[in-house]
């Protein structure tokens, strides 16, 4: 199945993961109660956005693909360096769902249709990357505890895939996000089109994801004797 090696990562990786998930909740937490913070962060792409095109479909996709997969890219090479795959994870990663989570910024209307469409696909991709960033530090301790080279080999390999998987779940999510802002700024039955392919593509890849990690994790577990 297409999500074996992912879950297989989690299963070896599953504090990395939820270091992931706790640093990426820092930063929603700060965008959702930093209203100062999330106002300045809105006004900045704002202002990168004023000359888009929004009815050119593969400009937008092409724009939030290439800014999504390039920030998964650099939090997983910023692991080399420990300290800036933390702060990526706040700032670039949970700072920005967290803005959507501040009403009085975002309309709470707007924040369900985006999560629901392609916000959770978006979501789950970066907690990839982040815990791709964080196996780096891991691999250093393991370096110099047991002074074996072939787990550099296997920390690097574990976050490719993480990236490759992180990569694949931003194009689709990039897809979805882009055809959701076109039908929004031309038709309004295609928009409503767009949100429901969003929500049953992303209700799939969910499920589908949430069945292997049960099949890997959970029945071991499950079947083991003592």
């Amino acid at each position: 199945m297409f999500f074996n090696n992912l879950a297989s990562i989690i299963r070896e990786q599953k504090t990395v993961f939820l270091l992931a998930i706790v640093i990426i909740a820092a930063g929603v937490f700060m965008g959702a109660t930093n209203t100062g913070l999330g106002q300045s962060t809105l006004e900045d792409v704002s202002g990168e956005l004023q000359a888009t095109d929004f009815q050119n479909l593969p400009l937008v996709f092409s724009m939030i693909v290439t800014n999504n997969v390039g920030i998964a890219v650099d939090t997983w090479i910023a692991g080399f360096m420990v300290i800036p795959t933390v702060i990526f994870g706040i700032y670039s990663v949970g700072l920005p769902f967290g803005i959507y989570l501040n009403p009085t910024l975002v309309k709470p209307e707007i924040t369900l249709i985006a999560f629901a469409s392609f916000g959770i696909l978006e979501f789950l991709a970066m907690i990839y990357a982040v815990a791709a960033g964080l196996m780096i530090p891991n691999l250093y301790v393991h370096l110099l505890r047991e002074r074996k080279w072939s787990v550099l080999t296997e920390t690097l390999r574990s976050g490719a895939i993480l990236i490759a998987y992180s990569t694949i779940t931003l194009i689709i999510s990039g897809f979805l996000e882009a055809f959701l802002i076109y039908a929004a700024s031309t038709d309004s039955t295609l928009s409503l089109a767009a949100l429901v392919v969003g929500v049953f593509t992303s209700l799939i890849y969910f499920n589908r994801l949430l069945k292997t990690i049960g099949s890997v994790i959970i029945k071991p577990v499950q079947n083991t004797t003592f």
